[in-house]
């Protein structure tokens, strides 16, 4: 028997190009949107995760002119992460 995870939000399947903001003042950089739910997100990044923050911005468009969505990182692996939405910082 397959182990599943009970999750608290249903989660859509999507192919939407992104960008994060690591707020460090660094360049955005370039990611994949491969699922989403009311409370988060999965996101392919086009590059290793493990130097990333504790909290970052998702910019929902590929040119980083889009709306933005604060995240904290909930999980990582060598090229995804987990996140949740979370509030604004103030």
């Amino acid at each position: 028997m397959p182990l599943t995870q009970p999750r608290r939000h249903k989660r859509k399947a999507l192919d939407h190009l992104c960008v994060l903001d690591l707020q460090n003042g660094g360049k955005p950089i370039p990611c994949q949107m491969a699922d989403i739910s009311d409370g988060g997100a999965r996101l392919i990044v086009f590059q290793d995760t493990a130097p990333f923050p504790a909290s970052i911005t998702l910019i929902l468009s590929s040119t980083g002119n889009g709306p933005r969505r604060w995240c904290d990182v909930v999980w990582r692996a060598q090229r995804e992460i987990g996140v949740k939405f979370a509030r604004k910082p103030v």
